[in-house]
C-alpha cells in the first residue's frame, strides 16, 4: 500500500487551480447556469465575488418554485417577497439546507435582525472596500516600496555617473557629513539593508553608461571612416591592459577623438593585440574595412615594419595607413618651418631656467595688462600657465 492513494493526484490539482482570465462583464447571474465559485481558481474568487456583489441579486421571475410538505400541506417560496428583501434575498436551486420554512413568512424578518446574517453583510462591505482587502494592501505596499526603490536608484545612477564623470574612486572615501569634501553624497535617508552599493550591482550601473555612450559615439560615426590609437600599458594590479581610441570626423563635420574601450591582455603579441581590436570594433559593429589609419608607440609588437600591429592590419586593409601625415607635412615649406621655430623656441627657453624665468615675468605682466584693460577674463582654470609638447616625427 502506498502513501499516494490518499492523496489528489497532481495533475488533478494543477488542473482544478490553472488560472485563466476571467471576463466579468459576461458572468452568468442566473444560478441554474452559473458555475459554482469552487470552480474558480482561489486567487479569483474575490474578484468574481465582487463583481456579482455588484449585480443585483438573482430574482427568477415566473419560476415554479419547488413545494415542500408542512403538516402534511405543500408550501413554496412566493415570489412578491422579493421585493420586500430586494438588496439581499437570492434563489439559489445549489443550496440544499438554506431557508425552507414557507408557511412562516416571518422567518425571513428574523433572519435579517441574526447575528449570522449581520456578520454576512459585514464581510460582503469588507470584500466591497477594497481598501482593507489584503491584495489591495499588498499591492499599496509593493507600489510604494517600487517607487522608493526607483528613487533611491536614480540617486545611485547620478552618483555613478558624477564618480565617472569626475574620475573619483567608488571605495576608500570617507564622506561623513562633517566631511570638507561637500560633492560626495552620503545615503542617510537610504534603508541599511538597500542602498544599492554593492559592488556588482555598481559594475552593472557603470557598464550600462559605458553602453549607452558608446552608442552615442557609434551614432556620431555611423557608417563613416575612422582611425585607431592604441597603446599597451600596466594598472596598478600589474595587469596589462589595452587602450582603445578612435579618430573620426562626426556628422558636423568636426574632427574629434573618442576614448572606446580598455581591454586586459594577457599576450602583447602583435596577432593577440589584433584579435583584441577587431573584437572590440566588432562588438560596436565596426568594421575594420573602414579604419584609414593607425597611431602606435615605436614598440617592435606595435609599430614592427614585418610582423607588428600596424602591418598585419594594413595587409588586410590597404588603406589604413601608418604615420603618413608627416611626410606631407614635411613637403609643405610654410608648415615645415612653422614646425622648425616651434622647436629652436622650445629649446632656447626649455634649456636655461633664467630664460624661463625671464619669459613668465613678461607673460604675467601681458596678463596682468590685458586683465585691468578688460580683454581677458579672471576666473578658476583661467589664464594658467601651459606646456607645449616639444614636436616631432611621432
Amino acid at each position: 500500500m502506498s502513501l499516494h492513494m490518499f492523496y489528489k493526484k497532481k495533475e488533478d490539482i494543477e488542473q482544478q487551480q490553472k488560472y485563466t482570465k476571467v471576463d466579468l462583464n459576461s458572468l452568468l447571474v442566473d444560478t441554474f447556469e452559473r458555475p459554482s465559485i469552487e470552480l474558480y481558481h482561489v486567487n479569483q474568487r474575490d474578484e468574481i465575488r465582487r463583481a456579482y456583489l455588484q449585480k443585483w441579486p438573482f430574482h427568477p421571475l415566473n419560476h415554479k418554485f419547488p413545494p415542500h410538505d408542512f403538516g402534511g400541506k405543500p408550501q413554496r417560496f412566493i415570489e412578491s417577497w422579493f421585493g420586500d428583501n430586494k438588496y439581499w434575498l437570492e434563489y439559489n436551486h445549489f443550496v440544499k439546507s438554506g431557508f425552507k420554512a414557507w408557511n412562516r413568512k416571518s422567518g425571513i424578518d428574523k433572519h435579517k435582525e441574526g447575528t449570522i446574517h449581520i456578520i454576512a453583510v459585514q464581510k460582503c462591505q469588507s470584500l466591497m472596500n477594497q481598501r482593507q482587502s489584503i491584495t489591495s494592501a499588498f499591492e499599496k505596499q509593493t507600489s510604494l516600496k517600487e517607487k522608493e526603490y526607483q528613487t533611491r536608484l536614480n540617486a545611485s545612477i547620478d552618483c555613478v555617473r558624477f564618480l565617472l564623470r569626475k574620475g573619483l574612486a567608488f571605495r576608500g572615501h570617507n564622506d561623513k557629513e562633517d566631511s570638507n569634501n561637500k560633492d560626495h553624497v552620503v545615503l542617510k535617508n537610504a534603508p541599511k539593508n538597500s542602498q544599492m552599493k554593492c559592488g556588482e550591482i555598481q559594475k552593472d550601473i557603470v557598464q550600462a553608461c559605458s553602453d549607452l555612450i558608446l552608442n552615442v559615439i557609434t551614432g556620431d560615426l555611423g557608417n563613416g571612416f575612422f582611425a585607431i590609437f592604441a597603446d599597451e600599458s600596466h594598472d596598478v594590479s600589474c595587469k596589462e591592459q589595452l587602450a582603445l581610441v578612435l579618430r573620426f570626423v562626426n556628422r558636423k563635420c568636426e574632427i574629434v577623438e573618442r576614448f572606446v574601450g580598455l581591454r586586459n591582455v594577457n599576450d602583447t603579441s602583435a596577432l593577440s593585440l589584433k584579435a583584441t581590436i577587431y573584437d572590440m570594433l566588432s562588438k560596436w559593429n565596426l568594421s575594420p574595412t573602414r579604419i584609414r589609419g593607425q597611431c602606435y608607440d615605436g614598440a617592435s609588437n606595435m609599430s614592427g615594419a614585418f610582423n607588428g600591429l600596424k602591418t598585419l592590419i594594413m595587409n588586410e586593409t590597404k588603406s589604413a595607413h601608418f604615420l603618413a601625415l608627416v611626410f606631407v607635412a614635411k613637403n609643405h615649406t610654410t608648415v615645415n618651418d612653422f614646425f622648425d621655430v616651434v622647436s629652436q623656441l622650445l629649446n632656447i627657453i626649455g634649456t636655461s631656467y633664467k630664460q624661463r624665468d625671464e619669459l613668465r615675468k613678461k607673460q604675467a605682466a601681458k596678463v596682468m595688462a590685458a586683465l585691468a584693460e578688460g580683454d581677458l577674463e579672471s576666473g578658476t582654470g583661467l589664464n594658467q600657465e601651459l606646456d607645449i609638447k616639444r614636436p616631432s616625427d611621432t
